[in-house]
C-alpha cells in the first residue's frame, strides 16, 4: 500500500465527483504546484513533480489528525494493510513475541498516532508483538551496507554508530 498513490486516485475522484471533496483536496493541488483543471492531463501524462509527490504524506496524516474524512479513509487504508501484512509475517514465524519494526519513508513521516493505531491492529490479531520504527536512518544502512561490501563486520560498524542511534520508542 503507497499513501502517495491511493492520494493522487482519490484526488482524481474528488475532482470527478467519485468522492465527496475534502479540505485535503485543495492543500493536495497546491502542493503539486497544479490546478483542478490540470490536475487530471498532468497525473496521466506523468508531470507531476516527483518530490512534490513523494513529500505528500505529510499532508494526508495532518489532514487526518485534523479529522478530514477523506484522509482519514487512507489512513485507516494504511494502517489495515500494513498491520495484515505484519500479522501474516508474525504468524510465519511462528513467535509467541515476534519484534516487528516498521520503516520507509511513508511511515517515517508519520505521527505517532499513525503508529499507535499500527501497534493496535497488530496486536489485535498477535498481543504479543513488539513494534517499533527502525533505530537508524535509512542512510545508515546504506552505510551498513557499504561497509560490509568492503570487509568490515556489520558489529563493528554497528558500535562505532552506538553514539548515533535515535532513542528507541516505547512498543
Amino acid at each position: 500500500f503507497d499513501i502517495r498513490t491511493e492520494l493522487l486516485a482519490l484526488v482524481a475522484r474528488m475532482l470527478d465527483g467519485r468522492e465527496p471533496r475534502s479540505a485535503l483536496l485543495p492543500r493536495v493541488l497546491e502542493h503539486l504546484n497544479t490546478t483542478p483543471e490540470d490536475y487530471p492531463v498532468r497525473l496521466y501524462r506523468h508531470q507531476l513533480d516527483d518530490i512534490q509527490l513523494r513529500t505528500t504524506p505529510p499532508l494526508v496524516y495532518d489532514a487526518w489528525q485534523a479529522g478530514d474524512p477523506a484522509a482519514t479513509r487512507l489512513v485507516h487504508a494504511a494502517v489495515a494493510d500494513y498491520a495484515r501484512l505484519a500479522i501474516t509475517l508474525a504468524h510465519r514465524t511462528e513467535s509467541a513475541k515476534p519484534e516487528i519494526i516498521f520503516g520507509g519513508g511513508v511511515i517515517n513521516v508519520a505521527p505517532s498516532t499513525f503508529l499507535d493505531a499500527l501497534r493496535a491492529a497488530v496486536r489485535h490479531e498477535v498481543p504479543g508483538a513488539t513494534i517499533r520504527r527502525p533505530l537508524l536512518p535509512p542512510e545508515f544502512g546504506a552505510g551498513l551496507l557499504a561497509a560490509y561490501q568492503s570487509g568490515h563486520g556489520p558489529g563493528t560498524i554497528l558500535e562505532a554508530w552506538r553514539p548515533y542511534y535515535a532513542a528507541e520508542e516505547p512498543s
